[in-house]
């Protein structure tokens, strides 16, 4: 899930993105303990994580695509995924 402003883009499985009127705010609550937080705008599921790179800050997912981690996320993104 991506934050953008006051609205919430869902990124799927097969690539499509659905747009919500709804800030990351008032999901993150009700997600699974599998989401995390990873930066201010950002929440990922940690079922689809490959690693995390730590040069790059970034943690890379199973469909190739990278997702920054902010630097006060990283030693918990560290932690949990290396």
């Amino acid at each position: 899930m991506e934050g953008e402003g006051n609205y919430t883009i869902f990124v799927l499985m097969d690539g499509t993105r659905q747009l919500s009127s709804k800030s990351l705010c008032v999901y993150e609550p009700h997600l699974p303990v599998d989401f995390v937080r990873v930066h201010k705008s950002c929440v990922i599921n940690r079922c689809f994580v490959v690693r995390f790179d730590k040069a790059k800050r970034c943690v890379l997912m199973t469909d190739g695509g990278e997702v920054k981690v902010s630097r006060r996320r990283q030693e918990f993104v560290k932690s949990t995924f290396n």
